[in-house]
């Protein structure tokens, strides 16, 4: 269940704290047999599809989505033949308004195969528990922040809502940028705030600013 990308390590975090980590993930797989998400060859998905030396943009969720079938372990992603929930279909509006086509489907691997890396603070949840394994994953999170944040190269962070904005701290700032807006799932007025925040047209005007190539945002909605 470790990750298989060219990450060091694991991803700079003490080998101790991630074999305790682990272990903890496969008690709770025994106390809720088929109700933790997602499955265990998924947990890392983020890292093996987008290397430490490709990343260009961290998108970063709270924890995978609490239902079944829905969480692949990429922030915000789902399978493409699933339908799209609430915080997915916020998020094709809003590209909509950023002048973009909307979402064709859930499935953000396209992203993070240009260097989005799809990235949860927690990487597992118990169903219908939303946030329920955020502490556990929170050191571990802190490691991945930290080794991305030391990286020569800059990048740009995109956090949407209090619980993603809460990391910017740990970012070393202005090395490398942070686009905000609210979360997709907020409610009035912040709904609105995040429906015009225009955050894939900010966050290709900070990468054309720091030298790097633009993200194709659209490229989901080809197929």
């Amino acid at each position: 269940m470790t990750p298989t990308a060219p990450w060091p390590g694991v991803l700079g975090f003490p080998r101790d704290k991630f074999a305790a980590l682990m272990a903890f993930v496969e008690a709770e797989r025994e106390r809720h047999p088929d109700e933790v998400y997602p499955e265990a060859e998924d947990v890392f998905a983020a890292f093996r599809l987008t290397a430490l030396a490709d990343v260009k943009v961290v998108l970063l969720g709270q924890d995978p989505y609490p239902l079944p079938g829905d969480a692949v372990g990429l922030s915000f992603s789902v399978r493409r033949d699933r339908p799209l929930p609430a915080s997915l279909r916020t998020i094709s509006t809003m590209m909509t308004k950023d002048g973009l086509r909307p979402l064709a489907h859930g499935d953000l691997s396209g992203w993070g195969q240009q260097g989005v890396l799809l990235l949860n603070t927690a990487l597992t949840v118990v169903k219908n528990q939303p946030g329920s394994h955020l502490e556990q994953w929170a050191e571990f999170t802190q490691a991945v922040i930290a080794l991305l944040s030391a990286r020569d190269r800059p990048m740009v962070f995109l956090l949407w809502g209090a619980k993603a904005q809460a990391w910017e701290d740990r970012i070393d700032t202005p090395k490398h940028k942070v686009v905000t807006a609210p979360h997709p799932t907020s409610r009035e007025p912040f709904r609105t705030e995040f429906l015009t925040s225009r955050s894939f047209s900010k966050v290709n005007t900070e990468l054309a600013r720091l030298g790097e190539t633009r993200i194709d945002w659209e490229i989901l909605s080809e197929d």
